[in-house]
């Protein structure tokens, strides 16, 4: 009779616990809850990724994602130290004590200025300096020299020329006339013509009527600016 009652009883025994089994390994826990954290700095940036291309292939089920606690801490920037402006002044030379000494030997050890060169090339550059003074009075000189001489060429060229009927108001030639050092006429040509041949004719002839002008007795001057020169013959005004 007790044989007989246990044997149930086991096998029910059996029979719940593999029900049970079956249950709890079908059965899924609801999944954990997971506190947010807040973060206490974002650093947000744009980045241009390519498209990937599309799968043709099902998307595997995906397992439940696993959150990590990520906690980013803001870092300060620090600005750079302020670096004072370059200076465009050259950097002032330190000298030591005895770098100052040492020079002032040297200094000492040179021999000085000899009083007699000083004087020599103080006189040098003075006589340098009145030469070149009269040679400006000089020019002065000699070019109001030339004015006067050339004032009277005009004068005994204009008193020894007899005016043609045909000549007319603002008519002129050019006359190049040479001159040997005593001032007489050697030649005169007509370097440009009037346009009028008795015009020319009669300016040619007031030159060799005067025969010989008057010139610098300096032969420089008189090579320089008498030996041939041009004559612009106009009645109104002859000009050199």
């Amino acid at each position: 009779m007790l044989r007989s009652a246990i044997l149930p009883t086991i096998f029910a025994l059996v029979l719940h616990g593999a029900v049970l089994g079956l249950l709890l390994h079908n059965w899924e826990s609801p999944p954990p809850h997971v506190a947010s954290v807040e973060p206490l700095y974002i650093a947000a940036k744009v980045v241009n990724v390519a498209p990937k291309p599309k799968q043709t292939a099902k998307p595997k089920p995906k397992p439940p994602a696993q959150v990590s606690e990520t906690v980013s801490q803001a870092i300060p920037i620090s600005e750079p130290p302020a670096t004072e402006p370059e200076s465009d002044e050259p950097p002032v030379a330190e000298y030591s004590e005895d770098s100052v000494e040492a020079l002032v030997e040297v200094a000492r050890d040179e021999d000085p200025p000899d009083p007699a060169v000083d004087q020599a090339l103080l006189e040098a550059d003075l006589m340098r300096a009145i030469a070149a003074e009269e040679g400006a009075r000089a020019a002065v000189t000699d070019d109001e020299r030339v004015m006067a001489y050339i004032g009277q060429i005009q004068r005994d060229i204009a008193q020894n020329w007899s005016r043609p009927p045909s000549a007319r108001n603002g008519m002129e030639a050019i006359l190049k006339v040479f001159l040997v050092p005593t001032g007489e006429v050697v030649d005169v040509q007509i370097a440009e013509s009037s346009g009028n041949t008795a015009f020319d004719r009669s300016a040619l002839v007031a030159v060799e009527k005067v025969d010989r002008f008057s010139v610098p007795a300096d032969s420089a001057l008189f090579e320089q600016s008498f030996r041939e020169f041009t004559l612009l013959f106009r009645p109104e005004d002859l000009r050199l």
